[in-house]
């Protein structure tokens, strides 16, 4: 991403106009306006020879080449075609990625489930034992047990919520590919 204030080539202006339509005054305004959405992909080395960047945003790349300290987009052109071949690669390796944490989300809600029963049925019984008992001190420590108990149940929560949360970012991915 670039922050800033950013040049257009007359170039770049006129080669936007003609794949995307528009005026000179317009297409200025677009690129200056996407530059600074764009995403980075790598440096690269121009036809004529000379390094730029090659950005990426919704369907257009841009090349910025620096002068002095400010930014010059020299040149825009639509995406290529995705090659197919790669973009399913791709979204089978991010789909194996996605059944992987899906699984890994079965087990824990599962492990989870079951570990929260026991944590239950274990405060019931200590629950039992400091109504049962007279002591002011047994009460005490079953009340401390009861509270770690519960905070067991938080920290399962915690990790149950953070799977989730993953498998929700995996599947946002997914859904960019496809």
């Amino acid at each position: 991403m670039i922050d800033g204030r950013v040049r257009v080539s007359q170039h770049a202006a006129q080669e936007f106009v003609k794949d995307f339509g528009g005026t000179i005054e317009q297409a200025l305004s677009r690129i200056g306006h996407n530059i600074r959405k764009a995403t980075r992909v790598s440096e690269v080395i121009g036809i004529d020879g000379k390094a730029g960047t090659l950005y990426a945003y919704g369907g257009t790349c841009y090349i910025v080449r620096h002068d002095g300290n400010t930014p010059v987009v020299v040149t825009v052109y639509k995406t290529e075609p995705v090659v197919v071949v790669i973009r399913d690669k791709v979204r089978e390796m991010l789909m194996r990625e996605l059944r992987r944490i899906e699984r890994k989300e079965r087990e824990i809600t599962r492990r989870v489930a079951i570990e929260k029963a026991e944590i239950a049925v274990e405060i019931a019984q200590v629950n039992l034992r400091m109504v049962r008992s007279r002591s002011a001190s047994v009460k005490t420590a079953c009340q401390a047990r009861i509270n770690a108990l519960n905070a067991a149940i938080t920290e399962l929560d915690a990790e149950l919520s953070a799977v989730i949360g993953d498998k929700r970012a995996v599947a946002k991915t997914v859904a960019a590919y496809i």
